[in-house]
């Protein structure tokens, strides 16, 4: 589900309502756009809107007027990370990393991360036979790699977090798993929420040859659910459901992955939830609309994010009453690169932008206000590339690219960092509606907030993001005059290598509706 190529948005304006000109030359605009298969004149009209916009104060902007909708319950622990590769590499005991990972207020964290789990050997701390030849490139780079149960206590200890154990299906056994849980329990580590295996609906040679369709995977899960309600009957069992970003072509290129929730459903017992991971991918959505990555392209990569949160969340509804955990995502942008040990995941050109950040945190917003969600963890916690909220090296982005602090936040983790300060903690969520808000490329408003609570005697705290590519005048609901607010926002397509310092940061009071530039994150925070 994509939308189509769209008309940019003119013009961003800051706190202040100064006017900062988004549109380049109407010549250079309309052969863009032809060169993409757009009318020129449409691109020609959206540069003369864009000339007499720039020209208007934001007072003039109409008010959008915001409502609030019906609370859900919110977990306290909503929102995670996953650990995975990066994590692998870390002094999970020195005072620095864990300092870093406390900021980021994780609710969870998931131990020992994605498909590295379906090859791990928790008592080695590493990767078992399989998994040393699958991942040969990275022990190549990093050979002294280890992540065991001791470092994992550290980091839940360090951080308030609570552990999501995803366990070994493909090259482990039964007995291995109830060990590790065991084991982790054994040192006081709660084993609350389980997850049996990772992305099985995937059709990689491995998969195949243990589970030969998802009817197999379904016995198996259900015979291990069993086995550990009756060891851990506190926990909480997950078994493998699928994200399908294009159902159409997978069930005709791709029917594992494209049949995989319905068989799965029919066929599975005895568990208390659905994993899904949901990835939105720029660099393809680019490449099929003929698009390079620029400040006019930022509208349709915003709404086609948007598209595919709610394709995500229809297909949630098939797994009936059962939640949901979304384990993984995130967005992707990244290439394989040749590499003498075989290939490394090199990033795009949406990798580590503002943009990035945008997308992360208006999947965050939308997660939390579906009620089927149960928990979200972000891939990753911190990662060698894009994906994680912190850089877990210094050649985040390549070693062609600029360095970055290693343990520094990333674009996508000053969002994260914010949007966690309101939802730590928290009891109740509401999303908020608005009037008269723009939209987006392919129909979705360009405004996605919540109100939060933790309890009564609290005010709520408020979170709202405007993708639009101008500034939008909002009446924020039930908000007293001289309420403090915060905004962070950066340009869309400029990579970030010291987000903390290149993000812009506005503080004011609130004095009637606010004026919320373009691109923007808006934090208002619990007061009482």
């Amino acid at each position: 589900m994509h939308a189509s190529n769209p008309l940019p948005q003119p013009v961003s304006l800051d706190a202040n309502a100064t006017p900062t000109r988004m549109c380049r030359d109407p010549a250079q605009r309309r052969r863009r756009h032809l060169a993409a298969g757009v009318l020129g004149s449409a691109a020609l009209l959206a540069c003369i809107a864009c000339a007499s916009a720039s020209a208007r104060d934001a007072s003039t902007l109409a008010v959008v007027r915001v409502q609030t909708g019906t609370p859900r319950a919110l977990p306290p622990d909503f929102l995670g990370y996953n650990l995975d590769l990066g994590a692998s590499i870390q002094n999970w005991h020195g005072a620095r990393f864990l300092a870093a990972v406390q900021a980021l207020q994780p609710g969870t964290l998931r131990y020992p991360g994605g498909t590295l789990s379906n090859y791990w050997d928790w008592r080695r701390g590493g990767f078992d036979a399989a998994g040393q030849q699958r991942y040969r490139g990275w022990l190549h780079m990093y050979p002294r790699m280890h992540f065991g149960l001791g470092d994992l206590q550290a980091g839940l200890q360090a951080s308030g977090a609570r552990a999501v154990f995803d366990l070994n299906l493909l090259t482990g056994t039964l007995a291995n798993a109830e060990a590790e849980l065991h084991a982790a329990q054994a040192r006081g580590i709660a084993v609350r929420d389980v997850e049996l295996g990772n992305e099985f609906y995937l059709s990689t040679p491995d998969d195949v040859r243990r589970y030969s369709d998802a009817h197999s995977y379904a016995a198996t899960a259900t015979r291990w659910a069993q086995a550990l309600h009756r060891d851990f009957p506190q926990a909480r069992i997950a078994a493998v459901g699928a994200f399908v970003p294009d159902p159409q072509w997978a069930r005709k290129h791709q029917p594992r992955r494209g049949l995989w929730n319905a068989r799965v459903s029919a066929a599975l017992h005895g568990v208390n939830a659905m994993t899904m991971h949901i990835y939105v991918s720029s660099g393809r959505y680019l490449h099929q609309q003929g698009m390079a990555f620029d400040d006019a392209s930022v509208p349709a990569l915003l709404g086609d994010a948007r598209a595919q949160m709610a394709l995500a969340e229809r297909q949630m509804r098939g797994f009936g009453a059962l939640p949901v955990w979304v384990t993984e995502y995130n967005m992707t942008d990244w290439h394989d690169e040749p590499r003498p040990w075989g290939t490394r995941k090199a990033p795009g050109p949406v990798d580590g932008t503002w943009t990035q950040a945008l997308i992360v945190s208006a999947q965050t917003l939308a997660l939390a206000q579906d009620p089927q969600v149960r928990l979200a963890d972000v891939h990753a916690l911190i990662a060698q590339g894009a994906f994680g909220a912190l850089f877990a090296d210094a050649h985040a982005f390549g070693g062609r690219q600029p360095p970055v602090r290693p343990l520094a936040r990333s674009a996508s983790g000053v969002a994260l960092q914010t949007i966690a300060g309101a939802l730590r903690g928290a009891t109740r969520l509401a999303s908020l509606h608005f009037t008269r808000a723009l939209t987006l490329p392919g129909g979705a408003s360009s405004l996605l907030g919540v109100e939060v609570w933790r309890g009564s005697g609290v005010a709520p705290s408020l979170l709202l993001l405007n993708l639009a590519a101008q500034a939008q005048r909002v009446r924020l609901p039930g908000l007293a005059t001289g309420t403090p607010w915060q905004m962070r926002s950066a340009a869309p397509t400029r990579r970030l290598t010291d987000a903390a310092q290149q993000i812009t940061l506005r503080s004011g009071k609130l004095h009637g509706p606010l004026t919320v530039p373009a691109w923007t994150l808006l934090s208002v925070p619990a007061r009482g």
